[in-house]
């Protein structure tokens, strides 16, 4: 095999088994190692564009098999991912479309930038206790679109899939923060939901990429294979993990990727 390709497929296991484990499409992991690990071992780097495209397919490998686990262990919620997921599926294909207008310095300080959004959000709520005390949260779409303000949640979603589109990652670590913050679902539920979610903005983030030609075919698929082993994988450790320590798992690999990219940032600018 080649050596990228067996590269690729491994980092694409990796990622898939975060993305189970954590409701996160992966890419978090996977754009920093797309551009970063390759040259480690003599290998070329992949650019930004390139490696935003192999995330959005991983994504989608990665999401498919952990949202069918999650939805037989009850802890995706169907009518809410049918509600939110109408902006999820339209703003997918408008972020991943209209990525290819975008320079790599500008997608890489957007991806900074909303990062360092979601590292704050993770530090005030790493020692909070679960909102519902261990009982699942009810749905009820009826009573949910009946009260105005929650419309706002449905342009939200729409907002959060454009720029995961844009940068080729699934948009769980900016909807998380909605569904378990504002809408106070609990951590392992919100997790499932968000796995669903972000299920729909890969189909259509994907779709809009792969029609701009951000989308290497090969490396696409040998992403894909390792995510969806890794996705079941990670699902099924997910119900055995304390939440805290899915909460401090999911910042170390937030804080990380914006480390990384930080420090690239810092040497073409400063330095």
């Amino acid at each position: 095999m080649d050596p990228l390709l067996f590269l690729i497929f491994v980092t694409g296991l990796v990622a898939g088994i975060f993305s189970g484990l954590l409701g996160i499409g992966g890419a978090v992991l996977l754009i920093p190692a797309a551009m970063y690990l390759p040259p480690v071992f003599g290998l070329l780097p992949f650019g930004i564009k390139a490696a935003t495209g192999i995330a959005m397919t991983q994504c989608l490998g990665g999401t498919l098999a952990a949202s069918r686990i999650h939805y037989q262990k009850g802890t995706l919620i169907p009518g809410l991912v049918l509600v939110l997921g109408a902006g999820s599926f339209i703003g997918g294909f408008i972020g991943g479309y209209g990525s290819q207008f975008f320079s790599d310095i500008s997608l890489k300080l957007i991806y900074m930038c909303l990062l360092f959004t979601v590292i704050l959000f993770f530090l005030r709520s790493l020692n909070r206790p679960d909102v519902a005390n261990g009982h699942l949260w009810t749905f009820d779409h009826r009573t949910f679109l009946q009260e105005p303000k929650n419309w706002r949640f449905l342009g939200l979603t729409t907002a959060i899939a454009m720029l995961s589109g844009l940068l080729g990652i699934g948009g769980a670590v900016f909807l998380f923060p909605v569904l378990h913050g504002i809408l106070k679902v609990p951590v392992k539920q919100a997790i499932g939901t968000c796995t669903g979610l972000v299920l729909l903005t890969a189909m259509t983030g994907f779709t809009g990429k792969w029609i701009s030609g951000q989308i290497p075919l090969a490396e696409g698929l040998a992403v894909t294979i390792g995510a969806l082993i890794g996705g079941t994988i990670g699902a099924k450790i997910a119900h055995l993990v304390p939440i805290f320590w899915l909460r401090l798992c999911f910042l170390c690999i937030v804080t990380l990727a914006f480390a990384r990219v930080g420090l690239e940032m810092l040497q073409r600018f400063v330095l």
